[in-house]
Protein backbone atom coordinates (compact mmCIF):
# COMPACT_ATOMS: atom_id res chain seq x y z
CA UNK A 1 0.00 0.00 0.00
CA UNK A 2 1.40 3.18 -1.03
CA UNK A 3 1.76 5.62 1.83
CA UNK A 4 -0.42 8.81 1.46
CA UNK A 5 1.38 12.70 1.60
CA UNK A 6 -0.17 14.25 4.71
CA UNK A 7 -1.60 17.66 4.73
CA UNK A 8 -0.48 20.34 7.17
CA UNK A 9 -3.43 22.70 8.52
CA UNK A 10 -3.74 25.07 11.00
CA UNK A 11 -6.46 26.70 13.49
CA UNK A 12 -5.95 29.98 15.05
CA UNK A 13 -7.90 30.99 17.58
CA UNK A 14 -8.47 35.10 18.49
CA UNK A 15 -9.99 36.44 21.72
CA UNK A 16 -11.21 39.63 21.68
CA UNK A 17 -13.18 41.12 24.63
CA UNK A 18 -15.11 43.54 24.60
CA UNK A 19 -18.18 45.41 27.05
CA UNK A 20 -21.09 43.22 26.42
CA UNK A 21 -18.90 39.65 25.12
CA UNK A 22 -16.15 37.54 23.99
CA UNK A 23 -15.56 37.65 20.54
CA UNK A 24 -13.61 34.61 19.73
CA UNK A 25 -12.80 34.13 15.89
CA UNK A 26 -11.52 30.76 14.64
CA UNK A 27 -9.96 30.86 11.66
CA UNK A 28 -9.09 27.25 10.00
CA UNK A 29 -7.31 25.77 6.95
CA UNK A 30 -7.11 21.85 6.43
CA UNK A 31 -4.64 22.77 4.36
CA UNK A 32 -1.65 25.39 3.80
CA UNK A 33 -1.23 24.58 0.24
CA UNK A 34 -4.78 25.69 -0.63
CA UNK A 35 -5.26 29.09 0.55
CA UNK A 36 -8.56 29.01 -0.87
CA UNK A 37 -9.58 26.51 1.49
CA UNK A 38 -9.47 28.89 4.68
CA UNK A 39 -12.76 29.71 6.82
CA UNK A 40 -13.53 32.61 9.01
CA UNK A 41 -16.01 31.57 11.90
CA UNK A 42 -17.01 34.21 14.93
CA UNK A 43 -18.25 33.35 18.58
CA UNK A 44 -19.22 34.64 21.76
CA UNK A 45 -19.85 31.59 23.35
CA UNK A 46 -17.03 29.22 24.24
CA UNK A 47 -18.29 25.36 23.89
CA UNK A 48 -19.04 25.96 20.34
CA UNK A 49 -15.27 27.14 19.89
CA UNK A 50 -13.88 24.11 21.37
CA UNK A 51 -16.16 22.03 19.45
CA UNK A 52 -15.39 24.00 15.78
CA UNK A 53 -11.16 23.05 16.83
CA UNK A 54 -12.45 19.48 18.04
CA UNK A 55 -14.37 18.97 14.65
CA UNK A 56 -10.83 20.53 12.75
CA UNK A 57 -8.22 18.35 14.67
CA UNK A 58 -10.74 15.36 13.98
CA UNK A 59 -9.65 15.58 10.08
CA UNK A 60 -6.00 14.64 11.22
CA UNK A 61 -7.03 11.97 13.79
CA UNK A 62 -5.94 8.51 12.44
CA UNK A 63 -8.19 5.92 12.06
CA UNK A 64 -8.84 4.00 15.48
CA UNK A 65 -5.94 1.45 16.43
CA UNK A 66 -7.18 -2.17 16.14
CA UNK A 67 -5.37 -2.55 19.28
CA UNK A 68 -8.08 -0.82 21.63
CA UNK A 69 -6.11 2.43 21.96
CA UNK A 70 -7.63 5.59 22.15
CA UNK A 71 -7.37 7.89 19.28
CA UNK A 72 -10.14 10.71 19.33
CA UNK A 73 -9.68 14.44 20.55
CA UNK A 74 -12.28 15.21 23.61
CA UNK A 75 -12.68 15.32 27.19
CA UNK A 76 -10.84 12.28 29.33
CA UNK A 77 -13.12 9.35 29.07
CA UNK A 78 -15.49 11.06 26.19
Amino acid sequence: MAQQERQTGVCLIRVQPQPAALVITVIENPDIANPQRETTRSFSDVNPVLDAVREFLGRFTPPPATNGADNHYGPAGA
